[in-house]
């Protein structure tokens, strides 16, 4: 032995040396025993004779590795020797330790039955019970058959690998009670010999009525060699179901539970198999099984002979090792087991003394179950599947119903049963199941996609003489049953909202809707619509006449709050365990998917108020909540999931829970790792009253009587567009209350309110015709979020003198957009053409008085009180530029960037929605945040903040309220003849302009005027007093910042 060996063995070579952990326990497939060798490496040739092993084992040898079998070990004493395996020499390892011992005898006999049958997966032997073998620290093995003198044999060695090059093999000696030693050596005449032995059979046979159980008052047997290549004969009296009986009084009876053995069995047919041994008297094991009538069974017993009534009598014995094979036996006096009398690639089926000297190989191979019995891995996909009954055409009053329907949740929502597949959707995931397994494939649990708590398990089909229809052997469920035909076809296409309605946020913000019920009858559908019955019991009943009815909005459930995740959409969501099987592996790989279900909220669209359920004693209808009518977060408000129906309608699904969401994940409830709302398990449906109806909640999979519901969009606008074409563009147009036309917003100085001494100007409303205020009423529209895809929440800048003299834009070099630059030189060749709107623009306050008031505590000219003690932002012309997607507003001391380009409000964009559209009549929407300064400063992302931000004139002045319901009623002047510049009190649009260019900046404009310019760090860098129209001022490169008396401070950017 070389040094390396000689260390590796010195230091893994003790008494009783074993290792081992645990695997996670997984059954093995019930197969008969003798199926499938698994060779996992190339022969390797002894040039010895073979060793035998001892009479009380040498019969249980089988040929090659066998997948749940026992385990004889042959140890070895030297090279070309070994011990022959005895009794004694069976592998165990029950976790407290690795022996070779009597299989369940002697001193083991407490040791249970798994700790003696192996599996090798991924290159480990592991015992029924889930344990990983580790021999002398090794637990990967290659499994290599061994040839001994060029002839084939049962026996192999377990080969590991010391480094990438260098094989050993594994030795083991001695016994349960001396101990047990397992070494490593390098030459393979030196390992121990392994053989793959029969499993053992109970001592007690299986009683008739646990046989019976297996096909519903039957079971069916497989026969087959334990040799290749051989084709039995004379085992036709065993096709098809069998059935263990019994004779009591006269007559014969299938056997129930309680009932014992032995027992007679009934084939398919009414016949019953009997043993005669007078046939094939030539052979060395005459004798063949036949089938005899009833009344030649129930004589024979009559007889009271044993020798006329033993050979109908039958008893089978289960396998230890847990698999469906069986040991059967005829002859209850003196029993014989099945048996093959094989003849080169014929066997012929006959029975032998059960306690004769036979080689494991000639026995029957027998098992419970049939020859088409279905492989279960192979709906082992990673996908969902749909099943699908298949009529049999013996249907009766107990199953008629099943008929082209699929597996789905049954009415009463707790298990699974068939309902119509036309009634569904082909995407409802109530028909999706996820297919796992625990036991590697010996049996499949299907678990519903969209109520994960209904599971059904298969544990046995049949193959049919149909592709693709399976027979249902054996199955745990209620509905399902045995000797039933169904389909298992896998979804190939699953998104992760199926089954229910998604919009998109926007739509649903800019659109109105009807809800009704679906009512199609023979003439045509005529929907009930949702109307309130606003005047009395706020009770929604149902209208056909669509006139009548209420326009509701729907909006998401978002979860609030003032977390990262406040804006975040509240979605229920499922998530599914998937298995897919690696076949090489013969194990599973797990996947995961989600089901996502959108919560939405009914709003009636007149008055705001949310739909809920009125739930008191013998009354539980649904109504508008009077209550409700204003929270942005939807409040009380009842959540509804759209789960689609065939024909463009939906079931109306009530959702349960509470936020209750505390941390910053924001995904799930931290107590339940779950989302937080739930499908409650109810729909909606019109219940009928005396007068019009009422809306009230059945079983979420009751059928779909009076519960098929409609959702469809409002032809009406939501939302005001100027001129009626999203192509129109630079308007003029005068904005004025609803309650008197001469009432118009306008720019209004307020001598009260001094910022840095500055006098402010808000946008305030007052009467054009008293000349008290000289007030200027023209407001420029520009187009801020219009021209969009499915967009219909038309958004505008509204502005102030503008100056849109400029087409185009350079965004290279900021003084090749200088209109006097152009006049110059043309327009830039790298210009975009596109407008350039320079004015004041209307801006939401609320930024700036958050700021303000984070540090004056007492008076903030920015804001104004409501009635409601609540502070509100005020709205002024802020100096700007719109340059595509952005505006772009200068104050004292800072650019802002707002950005265009999305859906959402900010502070710079308004819309005019309608509340009533034949009428004109809007509210001018914004964005609404709260009055927070102290959060503000900390971190402004938390802020309350929503999109339902609504102008309303109080006190004085015009702030931005929180809610439709708060927000004053305007009208719109298009086509205004007015001039949209400053009005009289307010500061007008400098005509000084600052221009930076190499190394300078350029002031024109500024006559007159002392000009100071700084650099970011406030260090001054010029300051001097323009003495002409066209001032250029050298200035270091970099950004400065450039002030002319009695103007706005300006950045600038010198190359």
């Amino acid at each position: 032995m070389n040094k390396k060996f000689s260390t590796l063995v010195a230091s893994l070579l003790f008494a009783s040396a074993f290792s081992a952990y645990a695997g996670t326990a997984a059954s093995t497939l019930a197969v008969p025993t003798a199926i499938e060798t698994r060779a996992t490496a190339t022969v390797l040739d002894i040039n010895t004779e073979a060793p035998v092993a001892d009479d009380a084992v040498k019969d249980l040898v089988l040929s090659g590795f066998k997948d749940n079998s026992r385990l004889l070990v042959f140890s070895s004493t030297g090279a070309n020797t070994w011990t022959p395996a005895s009794a004694s020499s069976f592998l165990m390892f029950d976790g407290n330790g690795i022996h070779l011992a009597d299989y369940k005898g002697g001193a083991v006999s407490s040791v249970p039955s798994n700790a003696f049958y192996f599996n090798y997966t991924n290159k480990q032997l592991e015992t029924k019970a889930g344990l990983v073998l580790n021999l002398a620290g090794y637990s990967k093995f290659d499994i290599v058959p061994v040839t001994f003198k060029g002839k084939s044999s049962s026996f192999f060695v377990l080969r590991a690998w010391y480094d990438a090059t260098t094989p050993v093999y594994i030795n083991m000696t001695g016994g349960f009670s001396s101990g047990t030693s397992i070494t490593v050596v390098d030459d393979v005449t030196k390992a121990a010999l392994f053989a793959s032995a029969e499993t053992a059979f109970a001592t007690t046979a299986t009683d008739g009525g646990v046989l019976n159980k297996e096909l519903k008052n039957g079971f069916e047997l497989t026969i087959s060699s334990a040799k290749d290549g051989v084709t039995v004969t004379g085992a036709d009296a065993f096709a098809g179901k069998l059935t263990a009986m019994k004779y009591d009084a006269g007559a014969m009876h299938v056997m129930n539970a309680g009932d014992a053995n032995p027992y007679m069995l009934k084939n398919k047919d009414g016949k019953y198999i009997y043993w005669d041994a007078e046939t094939n008297k030539d052979s060395d094991k005459p004798g063949a099984f036949k089938l005899a009538s009833e009344a030649d069974v129930i004589k024979a017993v009559e007889s009271g002979v044993a020798a006329n009534y033993d050979p109908y009598r039958f008893t089978i014995y289960a396998a230890d090792n847990g698999s469906k094979a069986v040991q059967v036996n005829i002859d209850a006096t003196a029993p014989k087991r099945l048996y093959i009398n094989n003849t080169n690639n014929e066997g012929r089926l006959t029975a032998f003394d059960v306690n004769g000297t036979v080689a494991s190989a000639n026995w029957a191979v027998t098992s419970l179950g049939s020859s088409n019995t279905v492989d279960l891995t192979q709906f082992l996909t990673g996908q969902f599947v749909k099943v699908n009954y298949v009529a049999n055409g013996e249907e009766g009053a107990s199953n008629t119903y099943k008929i082209d329907g699929v597996l789905t949740i049954s009415e009463d929502g707790t298990k699974e049963d068939f309902a119509k597949a036309k009634s569904f959707v082909a995407e409802d995931p109530a028909t999706h199941w996820a297919v796992t397994t625990e036991n590697r494939g010996a049996t499949i649990k299907l678990t519903n996609r969209e109520n994960p708590s209904v599971e059904v398990t298969l544990s046995e089909l049949r193959g049919t003489n149909k592709t693709g229809v399976y027979e249902v052997a054996v199955t745990s469920a209620t509905n399902l049953k045995a000797e039933e035909l169904i389909t298992i076809t896998p979804v190939t296409t699953v998104t992760m909202t199926d089954g229910y309605m998604v919009e998109n946020e926007n739509v649903l913000r800019n659109t109105s809707y009807y809800l009704a019920q679906s009512r199609q009858n023979a003439d045509q559908d005529i929907p009930a619509y949702w109307a309130e019955n606003h005047s009395m019991s706020h009770q929604i009943g149902a209208t056909v006449n669509k006139d009548a009815a209420t326009k509701w909005n729907l909006a998401f459930k978002v979860k609030g709050g003032d977390k990262a995740y406040k804006n975040q959409i509240d979605s229920v969501l499922i998530v599914s365990t998937l298995h897919k099987w690696n076949a090489a592996a013969k194990d599973v790989e797990e996947v995961k998917s989600t089901l996502a279900i959108l919560p939405y909220t009914f709003q009636n669209r007149e008055n705001n108020e949310f739909v809920k359920n009125y739930k008191y004693t013998n009354l539980e209808y649904y109504i508008c909540d009077k209550d409700n009518n204003e929270a942005a977060d939807n409040g009380a408000a009842q959540k509804f999931a759209l789960k689609k129906k065939p024909g463009n309608t939906y079931n109306y699904v009530t959702l349960g829970g509470a936020n209750t969401y505390v941390t910053d994940n924001g995904y799930v409830n931290v107590s339940t790792g779950k989302s937080v709302f739930t499908l409650a398990g109810d729909k909606l449906f019109l219940g009928n009253s005396l007068e019009n109806g009422s809306w009230e909640e059945m079983a979420m999979y009751a059928k779909d009587n009076n519960s098929l519901m409609l959702v469809q969009p409002s032809d009406d606008p939501e939302y005001h567009l100027v001129n009626g074409d999203v192509l129109a563009w630079g308007d003029t147009i005068k904005l004025y209350r609803d309650e008197n036309a001469n009432q118009a917003l306008y720019e209004k100085g307020d001598s009260k309110s001094i910022v840095e001494n500055d006098t402010l100007s808000f946008l305030n409303i007052d009467n054009v015709y008293d000349p008290q205020f000289k007030l200027n009423p023209a407001i420029f529209v520009d187009t801020a979020y219009v021209n969009r895809e499915n967009n219909t929440c038309w958004q505008y800048l509204l502005a102030v003198n503008v100056d849109n003299s400029v087409k185009t834009y350079c965004p290279d070099d900021p003084k090749h957009n200088d209109p006097e630059w152009i006049k110059e030189h043309g327009v830039c060749p790298h210009a975009e053409k596109t407008p350039v709107v320079k004015g004041r623009f209307l801006v939401n306050l609320i930024d700036t008085a958050n700021i303000y008031g984070a540090t004056h505590l007492h008076t903030n000219p920015y804001v104004n009180t409501n009635e409601a003690g609540e502070q509100r932002a005020k709205l002024s012309f802020v100096p700007g530029m719109h340059i595509k997607d952005t505006l772009f507003l200068f104050t004292n001391d800072d650019t802002v960037k707002v950005e265009l380009g999305t859906p959402d409000f900010n502070v710079a964009k308004f819309a005019f929605r309608y509340e009533d559209a034949a009428e004109g009549t809007f509210k001018i929407q914004n964005m609404w945040k709260a009055y927070n300064p102290e959060q503000a400063v900390k971190d402004d992302s938390k802020v309350a903040s929503n999109n339902e931000g609504y102008l309303k004139w109080i006190n004085g002045t015009v702030v931005v309220e929180d809610g439709y319901n708060k927000g004053d009623l305007f009208r719109i002047e298009e086509g205004f003849e007015g001039n949209p510049t400053a009005n009289e009190e307010a500061p007008e649009v400098s005509s000084i302009s600052v221009v930076a260019t190499n190394g300078a900046v350029v002031i024109k404009g500024a006559e007159g005027k002392t000009v100071a310019i700084s650099n970011v760090l406030g260090q001054t860098v010029a300051n001097t007093v323009i003495t002409s129209s066209e001032a250029t001022i050298a200035v270091p490169a970099g950004i400065v910042v450039v002030a002319v008396e009695g103007e706005a401070a300006v950045k600038a950017i010198v190359k």
